[in-house]
């Protein structure tokens, strides 16, 4: 290859950095939502650089300058063309990776997944083998994965028309026919493993059943976005969603529980964002429920997004626009990708810091804990995740939590703003492109960079804080323990007070321009806000909280007694029948003796009304049981005729297990106080089926005449001769008085019938059947 050619090629090659920049400019051009000014200004940097590095290169390589000058130039001209041609692939590939990550995150479809769930032991295999069976379903008939879907695979199979449908209000009331036989099929979404796995009762659902068919549809989200990137000139709603799902979306589907809700209102006029936090746990009508309902507000995304957005904007009566949802896996992977985030615990309330779930939820032995240090501390995303769920263990629980989820959203905004390295920028995108969703269209998030500028432009500083007004408020309310048909169990829920719901209402619709601001300058302070430096957020409403009634539920019957458990379902007109539990039973419990209930064929809690029949298991020992026993302690064996009968004596029944069954002892036989004679009085008591007796003896003595002692006295009188002799006196016998025969032996109570005053009476113990009658 001759000099020529290579000049040739060389000058070739002084194009590439003027190629390299036209591709740049290209992916600039991707962006829509920024401004046209800024992009030609873009464009104009990037094309004159681009010239002189190619410019300089060719001149080089034509010029007639002295060798080592044109050797020091060229090396120069080549490191920049070099630095030139590397930032430039570079920041086309920060482009690429930004503008295809918006535009994965931001859909007006959602993909669901939904299908056809049967227990393993059932022997299904297809859906056509379904035909003529009982399929359970959730109410909502628009839910796309729990109804709309699973229909369709049963139509395709030709069977839609032949199985009986039976529809459920609520899902924990759809698994549970499943797992009782009440259905052969439910129609579930794909995620139902992890709505299911947390409703006490059902961990094991992953392991019990297996969804036989399943079908992907794809359905657009009825959320009017206005779609241009002028919309966000105005004031805007957008509702930011923290789905509770484990695993990373498929194909843009994100479907489970809402479990953290935010409502941030944006008025870009005067630079003002409320934010609002609503507490996953809201009693508040669900806007997709037949008749709205009120429900836990975590509940309203198994209707969907819509049905999450929509929910919110009748609580506060506005419209919504825009969401955002991540899921929860996906907060932990973000914050491992940021490195780290701080979150602050309270020292002096939590000294040894706080506990809370791992990241599959699991609280139960054997699984790992998620421990979070007190004071300030950077945390991974585990610890963070655990962090922004912890309620029951804080001291005001849903409260505490809505501000330990703002913390750590702070947190996760300061991180991101102070990334430095490519590496991590690339982890956040990939994490960002995994596990978030919105209706945003990349343009319109392109175009917040443009307000970022304005903002920045706004502040003398270029402190964000100073150029942005953010308030936030919490929804506030009270703990109530509310009933649920569907699981049978009392649910936590939290009540949002009236006031509270008016009042950020007004904030909200004043942010958005549907209602005029307060005067300025006017300032009333109020007791139910708790004022802070830079904002207020409403806590406790000093009015009347509702009271919601319990229903009467079928009780844990374990360790009770037979005969209670059979007076319950006596009381309540509720049919019985008796299992006895014999040794060598599985549920067979030696610590329980004879005649104790070991439980029942029922749901604990389930309504009684809601059961006609139920089956007690009760204990029944084949082994000799020891004698009860009854123990008499009495003050007083012996009276006489006339005199006031004395108290009945304490007495004490032990069943054989040690247990004091006092309670049901009963007393027989008779008392006289006003003849003479040997009573029995009988204390009776029911112990496993038998009924033991225990005598004890009253004697009444009669009365006897006691003789007074007599005397004689001389009485000499010197006035007369006459001597008088004194006769004997006789004490008067009482007519009255029942003498005592001289020949009858008067009663002498042993020991063993009743013994000295005070003393232990020994008691004949007899067993006899229910119906016997002690005679005294």
């Amino acid at each position: 290859m001759n000099k020529k050619q290579i000049n040739s090629i060389l000058t070739v090659l002084c194009f590439v950095p003027l190629m390299v920049a036209l591709y740049t400019c290209y992916r600039v051009n991707a962006f829509g939502g920024l401004e046209d000014g800024h992009k030609l200004v873009i464009y104009f940097v990037l094309i004159l650089l681009a010239v002189l590095v190619g410019f300089l290169g060719i001149y080089l390589l034509h010029s007639k300058l002295k060798k080592k000058v044109k050797t020091s130039i060229t090396v120069v001209s080549v490191i920049l063309s070099a630095i030139f041609v590397g930032a430039n692939i570079y920041a086309s590939s920060l482009l690429t990776k930004v503008h295809d990550t918006l535009t994965k995150i931001s859909t007006q479809e959602e993909t669901h997944i939904g299908g056809i769930v049967v227990l393993n032991d059932s022997n299904y295999k297809s859906v056509s083998e379904l035909k003529g069976k009982k399929i359970g379903h959730f109410e909502l008939q628009s839910s796309m994965e729990n109804y709309v879907i699973p229909m369709s695979i049963l139509s395709d199979a030709g069977i839609d028309k032949d199985v009986t449908y039976v529809s459920f209000n609520d899902m924990s009331s759809l698994i549970d026919a499943l797992y009782s036989g009440k259905v052969d099929a439910i129609m579930a979404s794909s995620s139902y493993i992890s709505t299911f796995e947390n409703l006490e009762g059902y961990a094991d659902v992953a392991l019990k059943t297996t969804m036989i068919e399943s079908k992907e549809e794809t359905k657009l989200v009825e959320i009017d976005n206005k779609g241009d990137i002028t919309a966000l000139q105005e004031p805007f709603a957008v509702l930011f969603m923290g789905v509770d799902t484990n695993k990373p979306s498929k194909n843009g589907s994100l479907v489970g529980n809402a479990d953290a809700l935010f409502l941030a209102t944006v008025n870009p006029k005067n630079y003002t964002i409320n934010i609002t936090s609503i507490p996953r746990d809201s009693y508040v009508p669900i806007a997709c429920y037949g008749d709205k309902r009120r429900d836990k507000i975590t509940h309203s995304n198994v209707g969907g997004t819509e049905c999450v957005v929509n929910t919110v904007a009748d609580l506060f009566d506005i419209k919504i626009d825009y969401y955002i949802k991540i899921n929860f896996k996906g907060l932990e992977d973000l914050v491992d990708a940021l490195g780290g985030v701080y979150v602050e615990v309270d020292a002096e309330k939590y000294p040894n810091g706080v506990v809370g779930q791992n990241g599959k939820r699991h609280y139960e032995s054997g699984y790992k804990w998620i421990w979070v240090p007190p004071g300030k501390n950077k945390v991974s995303g585990e610890q963070a995740l655990a962090y922004a769920r912890i309620r029951k263990t804080l001291e005001n629980g849903a409260t505490e939590r809505a501000a330990n989820q703002t913390i750590v959203i702070d947190g996760i905004i300061k991180e991101f703003l102070s990334l430095d390295t490519a590496g991590k920028i690339f982890d956040v995108l990939d994490v960002a492109g995994k596990n978030i969703q919105t209706n945003f269209t990349a343009d319109q998030m392109t175009s917040f960079y443009t307000l970022g500028i304005e903002i920045l432009n706004r502040s003398h500083n270029l402190n964000v804080n100073d150029s942005v007004i953010i308030d936030y408020y919490l929804v506030s309310g009270y703990d109530r323990k509310i009933y649920h048909d569907g699981e049978e169990k009392l649910l936590y829920y939290y009540v949002p007070f009236e006031g509270s719901i008016k009042d950020i209402k007004k904030k909200i619709h004043q942010n958005l321009g549907l209602e005029p601001y307060d005067k300025v300058g006017s300032f009333d302070y109020d007791s139910k806000v708790v004022y802070t430096k830079d904002n207020a957020v409403f806590y406790y409403y000093d009015e009347k909280q509702e009271v919601f009634q319990v229903p009467d539920l079928v009780p844990d019957m374990y360790g009770m007694d037979v005969n209670d458990a059979i007076a319950w379902a006596q009381a309540r007109g509720i049919g019985y029948s008796i299992n006895e539990i014999l040794p060598g039973h599985e549920l067979y419990n030696e610590s329980l003796g004879n005649g104790f209930v070991i439980g029942h064929n029922e749901k604990i809690n389930r309504r009684s009304s809601k059961v006609s029949n139920i089956v007690i298991n009760v204990i029944k020992t084949n082994t000799v049981v020891a004698t009860p026993e009854i123990k008499l302690s009495k003050t007083q064996d012996s009276i006489i005729v006339g005199d006031p009968l004395p108290s009945l004596p304490e007495a004490k029944a032990y069943n054989a297990k040690g247990q004091d069954v006092s309670t049901n002892i009963q007393v027989a036989g008779n008392r006289d106080n006003t003849v003479a004679g040997t009573y029995v009085v009988v204390f009776s008591v029911v112990i496993d089926g038998q009924t033991y007796t225990a005598n004890y003896t009253l004697t009444v003595n009669p009365k006897v005449t006691q003789p007074s002692s007599s005397s004689s006295s001389t009485t000499s009188e010197t006035t007369s001769q006459d001597t008088t002799t004194p006769t004997q006196a006789t004490q008067p016998t009482n007519p009255n008085t029942e003498q005592p025969n001289p020949g009858e032996q008067q009663p002498n109570p042993s020991p063993g019938d009743g013994g000295s005053a005070g003393g232990e009476v020994q008691p004949n113990v007899q067993p006899q059947a229910n119906n016997d009658t002690v005679t005294p």
